[in-house]
């Protein structure tokens, strides 16, 4: 195994600990009305960067682990 795999498979464990929703769970709580109320906003408004991120990690977790590129990668450690 590669350090380049390595460190990918120990990023992936650290994600997978660090998120305790399943993405239907979290999928649910994004559409709430409390989700979409909080957190910081651009200016003039839209949507907030955890709701943002939330909606990254909920797309990562429907995607198989074989299934993850370096784009996806990026996305990983904004959960740990």
């Amino acid at each position: 195994m590669t350090n380049d795999e390595h460190d990918r498979r120990e990023t992936i464990a650290a994600f997978k600990d660090a998120v305790n929703m399943t993405p239907k769970t979290l999928g649910d709580w994004l559409d709430t009305p409390e989700s979409k109320a909080v957190g910081q906003k651009e200016d003039g408004g839209g949507e907030s960067t955890g709701h943002a991120s939330g909606r990254h990690i909920v797309a990562i977790l429907h995607k198989k682990q074989a299934d993850y590129t370096a784009a996806t990668s990026p996305n990983i450690p904004t959960a740990t």
